[in-house]
C-alpha cells in the first residue's frame, strides 16, 4: 500500500499516512493543501491546547522545524485542528523539566 509522508509544520516530524487515511484527514482538512499546510502532531497538539506558543513547543518537543509561524497563522493551524486553548488544564513548563537530586538527598537514599 502507498505511504505519503506528511510533516508537522510546528515540530517538523513527519508521518507517513496510507492512501486512505491522508484522503480522510484531507478530508477534514478541507483539501489535501491543507493538510500539508496545517498539519500538526498529536503531541504539538495536545501542547497547543494548553496554551503553548510555537517556540515553548519546539523548545519541549526538540523540534526540527524552521518554519517561520507568525500568530497569524498560529491561529489558522488551531482553527484547522480543532485546537481551543484550555486554561484550566494548563501544566506549567515545570512538569516537563527535569530536576536533579541534590547531594544530601542521594547520600541519604545510598544509606537506606
Amino acid at each position: 500500500m502507498k505511504t505519503i509522508p506528511v510533516t508537522c509544520v510546528i515540530t517538523g516530524k513527519k508521518n507517513l499516512f496510507n492512501i486512505d487515511y491522508f484522503n480522510s484527514k484531507a478530508v477534514k482538512f478541507n483539501g489535501k493543501d491543507n493538510l500539508l499546510k496545517h498539519y500538526i502532531t498529536s503531541e504539538a497538539k495536545k501542547l497547543a491546547e494548553k496554551g503553548l506558543n510555537v517556540g515553548e513547543i519546539r523548545r519541549i518537543i526538540g523540534a526540527t522545524s524552521d518554519v517561520d509561524i507568525n500568530e497569524e497563522y498560529f491561529t489558522s493551524i488551531k482553527k484547522h485542528n480543532n485546537i481551543e486553548n484550555r486554561i484550566n488544564n494548563f501544566v506549567p513548563l515545570s512538569v516537563f523539566s527535569c530536576f536533579e537530586t541534590d547531594q544530601d538527598v542521594k547520600n541519604f537514599l545510598k544509606q537506606i
